[in-house]
């Protein structure tokens, strides 16, 4: 059994009050070798201090924090890492043009502890698990109750020192705006860096004094529909990592706030030595600006290019572009073409045409002015002279959570392809021919970019509509006790009907669509769930509760309220073990306002063709049971509007 044994870590109290108490929003941990066996091991915990109440950053002294072995067994040990300092996190927008007076309070707590580690061949690895972020991230399934799991790996033989961060995080930025993500990091042994986007594990608990657990044996972080690790800002914004330099660019369309981890790789000739990872809430808001210089970047080549932005990508030997300016608020703009051929050319209209003397690359400068300030953008035009004809074919599928092919069918005409792209579904993949597995049902944009030896970057977008599968086990239902209920299963091809722990009565002919309960044991939320295939092919799944009554009922709500919202507007009996002979409904004055003999006829809170009052009303049901005996039953029913 894996025993897990944890330290009790004391932080310092932070000058921060609310009453809410989601205010982790990162986090990193890595070490430096000291010699003759020590490790400065450093932890870094991102707070937020504006929504974070006083009480819970006040319960961050007393988190868990766990060290193993790498064949998962954990150390006994008392020691605790000590609090170093609080730094607070740059709220600057870096543009003289913005008028930032939104609230903000954001810092980092950083953690130290000097341990002893003897080697004996195998790793040490210390894990931090933290819970929980706020509510409101745009990007993360549940944030409110998602925390994070921390952690580095001391290797087993070796005396490095990882890679640490160079920067705290700048981490508020404009929507429709250029940003830069700055997680370059150093590392003292001049070891190579390579950085990528990464996928962390989820805290596994939201209880603060759980034991950490080993590394892999916690779920991965869920992503809300549409965003993933890979593509944190989805489809509402554009990504670029440059895997060299951990400079990550891009541009969010939307405003909130967006959870995105990176991770530093760490290569000694050749071999993978080590990883540390940074992971943050950023935040993107629409605040007040004078002017923005903005330039339409298409997100395939955006997304594929060399560059970090390109304007425009023409093949073919088209060297006449057509500029296209999308900046807000300015009066007048300066355009600086980057010519080499002519250095001096410019243009003062807001969208110019201009037609260069040769193929290449030009970096081109827009400079939007308002009334007291200035804003600038600047990105590629790369003119090839090369001619291609980008297609591709898609196989496979057609339903969420299956593989789909996507196979490169383009004619280069001889041109030397040295990339293709693909934007599937939110992913992106390298390859002239990949398989991806779509998570989402609906029209989803298929984007290939095919890239030439000479600079040509042609893009061509197909839409590919995903199916979800359907299935119908019909609606939850009350039964009596040793009554025979017949499911009603629709919409598929093929059933299964399973009885979960939770049914005490099995399934007679589990794969037919009308199969039978006999239900003989009585008890409430008994789940069957409904697996098959639909009529298109697809998985699919649904639930039906059955509660099994012991004794027969008529019931009738107390209240309703027919105002229309189609929330409890019409006023029904349920009957079980009757059935239903007539219902009448009497006014205070014992006036008639309702009458009906089928129970599946509600009143609607009509009379006389208008609304009846707010008020109370007495109702009367007769009915019969299966005997035939007969039973009034009555009782008070209030009109809430």
């Amino acid at each position: 059994m894996l025993r897990i044994k944890y330290l009790s870590i004391l932080l310092l109290s932070l000058l921060c009050t609310s009453a809410q108490a989601t205010h982790y929003i990162g986090g990193e941990m890595f070490y430096t070798y000291l010699g003759n066996n020590q490790y400065r091991v450093t932890a870094r915990i991102f707070q937020d201090c504006l929504h974070g109440g006083s009480v819970s950053i006040e319960n961050d002294a007393q988190f868990s924090i766990g060290i193993f072995r790498g064949n998962g067994n954990a150390i006994w040990s008392n020691d605790s890492l000590v609090a170093k300092f609080t730094n607070p996190i740059v709220r600057e927008l870096k543009s003289k043009c913005i008028n930032d007076t939104a609230a903000f309070c954001a810092q980092y707590l950083e953690l130290q502890k000097v341990f002893v580690l003897p080697k004996d061949g195998m790793p040490y690895i210390f894990v931090n698990q933290h819970c929980c972020m706020p509510g409101d991230i745009n990007n993360i399934h549940d944030p409110g109750n998602s925390g994070l799991m921390l952690s580095c790996t001391i290797p087993a033989s070796d005396t490095n020192s990882c890679a640490i961060f160079n920067h705290a995080p700048v981490m508020r930025f404009c929507t429709n705006k250029q940003f830069n993500l700055d997680f370059s990091a150093t590392d003292a042994d001049g070891d190579s860096l390579v950085y990528r986007f990464v996928n962390d594990y989820g805290s596994g608990t939201t209880l603060e004094d759980s034991p950490p657990q080993f590394p892999g044996s916690t779920k991965l972080l869920q992503y809300a529909s549409s965003y993933s690790a890979f593509g944190p800002l989805g489809n509402k914004g554009l990504t670029k990592l440059n895997s060299a330099t951990g400079h990550l660019t891009g541009i969010c369309y939307k405003e909130g706030e967006y959870f995105i981890a990176v991770a530093c790789d760490e290569y000694r000739k050749g071999k993978l030595i080590n990883t540390v990872v940074r992971s943050l809430v950023y935040s993107f808001g629409d605040y007040e600006r004078e002017v923005t210089a903005m330039v339409p970047i298409t997100p395939s080549v955006y997304n594929f290019a060399a560059e970090d932005s390109v304007f425009i990508s023409q093949c073919n030997g088209n060297r006449t572009v057509h500029f296209e300016n999308t900046s807000i608020g300015a009066k007048s703009y300066k355009w600086y073409f980057g010519d080499f051929n002519n250095v001096y050319a410019s243009s003062a209209d807001s969208a110019p045409v201009y037609t260069y003397s040769a193929s290449g690359k030009y970096l081109v400068t827009l400079v939007a002015f308002g009334a007291n300030c200035s804003d600038t953008i600047k990105g590629y035009v790369l003119l090839s002279d090369d001619s291609i004809h980008n297609d591709f074919s898609i196989s496979g599928g057609p339903c969420m959570m299956e593989e789909f092919q996507f196979s490169d069918n383009t004619n280069a005409y001889g041109n030397a392809v040295v990339q293709y792209g693909w934007s599937i579904g939110g992913q992106q993949f390298n390859g002239a021919d990949v398989q991806a597995v779509i998570n989402y049902p609906g029209v989803q944009k298929i984007i290939h970019v095919v890239t030439t030896a000479h600079g040509c970057i042609s893009v061509l977008t197909k839409n590919l509509d995903v199916l979800e599968g359907h299935i119908n086990a019909g609606n939850d239902t009350t039964v009596l006790t040793a009554s025979l209920l017949v499911l009603n299963a629709t919409g598929g091809a093929n059933y299964l009907w399973t009885a979960m722990p939770s049914a005490l009565n099995p399934v007679t002919n589990p794969t037919a669509a009308n199969a039978t309960i006999l239900c003989t044991n009585s008890g409430r939320n008994m789940q069957y769930v409904l697996t098959g295939t639909d009529t298109n092919g697809c998985s699919a799944a649904d639930t039906l509760v059955v509660n099994v009554c012991d004794h027969k009922y008529v019931y009738l709500p107390n209240a309703f309220t027919p105002n229309g919202d189609g929330l409890n507007d019409v006023l029904k009996p349920f009957l079980l073990g009757y059935t239903l002979d007539e219902m009448r409904i009497f006014n205070h004055s014992g006036q008639q306002v309702f009458y009906t003999t089928d129970e599946h006829n509600g009143w609607d809170g009509q009379f006389a063709g208008k609304p009846a009052p707010a008020e109370g009303y007495f109702w009367m049901i007769n009915a019969h049971d299966k005997a035939g005996e007969k039973q009034t039953f009555k009782g008070n029913v209030a009109i809430i509007r």
